[in-house]
């Protein structure tokens, strides 16, 4: 029904990638299927191919397989491959022109290279893990004592509770001393 369907390339590109024609697409891993998308993409030798996050699940060896995939595609038919990412770092490896979006509103664009070399890399102090954990406890603990102070406050009863008396226990001996006020 496809006119333009290149069976036989998308044949010798399965078997070239060592998948299986009888396996099912559902049991290949996420590499494999995002190779197999492709093919059947390309296999219709479109003049424009839309890619939205086509590498987002693969892992960094299966993403620089597929892109090389979609290049040596774009070096052999000359077709035009708009690619949606947000991974910067991997379009700059595969793109010429990039456009950078933010809430649907064009925030850049141009060639890829004047983009990348008008911009620098800012690099600051390291955090040290231990400071970052320690910064995190803080706040957890602030927070825990927020939530303690407003749930006193809900309940009418006084935040000092004396010595090591639960929450509970002030609760009701506070109860009992307005039973009998």
């Amino acid at each position: 029904m496809n006119p333009t369907w290149d069976d036989a390339g998308a044949r010798a590109r399965i078997e070239a990638l060592g998948l299986p024609l009888t396996q099912k697409v559902g049991r290949l891993s996420g590499g494999q299927q995002a190779q197999v998308a492709l093919t059947l993409a390309l296999a219709k030798r479109p003049d424009l191919l839309l890619l939205d996050e086509p590498v987002a699940s693969l892992d960094p060896l299966a993403r620089r397989q597929f892109l090389q995939a979609v290049m040596e595609a774009v070096a052999e038919t000359g077709m035009t491959v708009v690619l949606a990412s947000h991974i910067v770092a991997e379009l700059e490896r595969v793109c010429d022109h990039l456009v950078i979006l933010s809430h649907a509103h064009t925030q850049l664009v141009g060639p890829i290279d004047e983009i990348l070399g008008s911009h620098r890399v800012l690099v600051g102090p390291r955090s040290d893990a231990v400071d970052i954990a320690r910064v995190h406890d803080v706040v957890r603990a602030s927070q825990r004592r927020a939530r303690r102070r407003s749930s006193f406050a809900r309940t009418g009863t006084s935040t000092t509770r004396p010595g090591n008396c639960t929450t509970s226990t002030w609760r009701r001996s506070c109860s009992r001393i307005s039973r009998t006020a």
